[in-house]
């Protein structure tokens, strides 16, 4: 495929030299990076364990805690605490938390690294004895105490320890590299530039050109050279600028990046050899072989194969089963770890409550693909990825109907309404099409690929020689048998 890539000319066309240049500089940059922060110092004892305290690596925390179901409640347990009150007792007779409540409230032993992110902020500081306020966490109201503390070995956490000093230089290095280079350039970003070209993006229409005179313009200036507001906008879109303070504090470290990324960096490397370097080289080779190949199999196959309307049908009536649309339930749902807290959802709901809202502020259950709680789809053969009483449950009830609790195999009781049922069905062609023709496309471009493939072997044939060992070492890892797909269901 190289030969003939480059007997066409691809080396040198926009789509291969443009992608080239992205990788080049990416590459070029880190390896800038990686000789500058090379030679860390050594660090000494001292430091290691002062940050080793500091950020209390390996700490153990032994918390008991009191969950009440109000804030005010909350509140009035936590003053009677404060006024000497026995916390052990109270957590015994008040906490709603039935495996911590016999035990006074005691959850145990817990390392500062695998507290939740809100808790961990709510007991660190938190003196042996002392009372915190309540903490709103989910859909209940915490009090802690702290009842113990010890601290992990410092011989256990040496090595984290120099990997995040070495992280922390490495940073630190490279941030006074890059003043240094902005000094010695002495870049200089135009206030006046930047305070037209905000004013002229706060009144442009997203397809507007920019004035030739504003484009001119120029926007950083450093030694030896200049951006201009054009060669910016060329990166940026229009709607991205605003003649808000806040946002053009942001604008004006989007241009400073550009220009240090873009132009200082790279009269760096250039200055250093380091774009010369043989390894640096060879990957840029690499990655312009990838992007050749790929520019010549997309104007031999993929601009060459059609798919008809006909061609699809026949492959859709020949695969029925691509086609078969399970059973499904539609709705909203919330997910709570006890059922009394289920049940008070449940009631907030019917009182008129709105069940999306309340999954948003209460759902245990993790965020959609697109970050969203409470919306689901259930699926007959997700019975064990669910469990089997939610989701029979859920195909059984009325469309609309409020329903729970029920129990879940991830733990805890769900709260739901089904707002849509789909009986199993075959998708009627129409539907289908977009997609039987893409597989029609696909099957197609496979077959012109290997016929493209023989035809350049026979081309250039003289020209080729074959690594046998390796020829044969590629055929015994390709003749391996591959793992066992897993049969768990995959969640929707």
């Amino acid at each position: 495929m190289m030969l003939e890539a480059r007997n066409r000319g691809l080396d040198t066309t926009r789509a291969v030299t443009e992608r080239l240049k992205e990788a080049q500089q990416a590459l070029v940059v880190r390896a800038l990076y990686e000789r500058e922060t090379s030679e860390p110092p050594t660090f000494r004892e001292e430091e290691m364990r002062a940050y080793f305290e500091r950020e209390k690596l390996g700490e153990e925390l032994r918390i008991s805690r009191i969950v009440t179901a109000t804030q005010q409640e909350a509140r009035a347990i936590c003053e009677q605490l404060k006024q000497g009150a026995d916390f052990a007792q109270w957590a015994r007779e008040k906490s709603l938390d039935k495996k911590s409540a016999p035990q006074g409230g005691d959850v145990g032993w817990w390392s500062i690294e695998a507290l939740p992110g809100p808790i961990r902020s709510h007991v660190m500081s938190l003196k042996i004895g002392e009372i915190s306020e309540p903490l709103r966490w989910k859909s209940q109201f915490i009090i802690h105490t702290v009842t113990d503390r010890r601290s992990g070995a410092f011989e256990d956490w040496e090595k984290e320890v120099k990997r995040a000093l070495k992280a922390e230089w490495e940073q630190k290095r490279w941030n006074e590299y890059v003043e240094e280079v902005k000094t010695r350039y002495r870049m200089a970003l135009e206030d006046a530039a930047l305070s037209a070209l905000l004013a002229w993006a706060n009144t442009a229409g997203p397809a507007d050109p920019i004035p030739p005179e504003l484009s001119d313009r120029p926007l950083v200036t450093f030694k030896g050279g200049a951006v201009s507001v054009g060669d910016y906008l060329k990166g940026t879109h229009i709607r991205a600028l605003t003649a808000s303070w806040a946002d053009s504090i942001k604008t004006r470290d989007s241009i400073e990046q550009m220009a240090i990324q873009t132009e200082l960096l790279m009269r760096e490397i250039r200055r250093k050899k380091i774009d010369r370097d043989p390894s640096i080289l060879a990957k840029l080779e690499n990655a312009k072989e990838k992007r050749m190949a790929e520019e010549l199999r997309r104007i031999e196959v993929l601009e060459k194969v059609e798919a008809t309307e006909e061609e699809a049908r026949q492959f859709y009536d020949e695969h029925p089963s691509l086609y078969f649309l399970p059973a499904k339930v539609t709705g909203i749902e919330v997910l709570l770890e006890t059922k009394e807290e289920a049940e008070r959802i449940l009631k907030l709901a019917r009182e008129g409550a709105d069940l999306r809202a309340l999954a948003e502020e209460f759902s245990v259950r993790d965020k959609d693909h697109l970050g969203r709680k409470g919306p689901f789809r259930f699926y007959p053969y997700q019975k064990k990825l669910y469990g089997g009483d939610l989701v029979e449950k859920a195909f059984e009830v009325e469309v609309g109907a409020l329903t729970g609790p029920v129990n879940s195999t991830k733990g805890g009781y769900s709260v739901f309404k089904v707002l849509r049922k789909e009986a199993a069905r075959y998708e009627p062609f129409e539907e289908a099409k977009p997609r039987a023709m893409s597989a029609v496309r696909h099957q197609k471009g496979e077959v012109l690929f290997r016929e493209f493939m023989l035809a350049l072997k026979e081309k250039y044939a003289d020209q080729i020689t074959v690594d046998e060992q390796n020829l044969a070492r590629a055929a015994q890892e390709l003749a391996e048998p591959e793992p066992a797909p897993s049969k768990e269901p995959i969640s929707d």
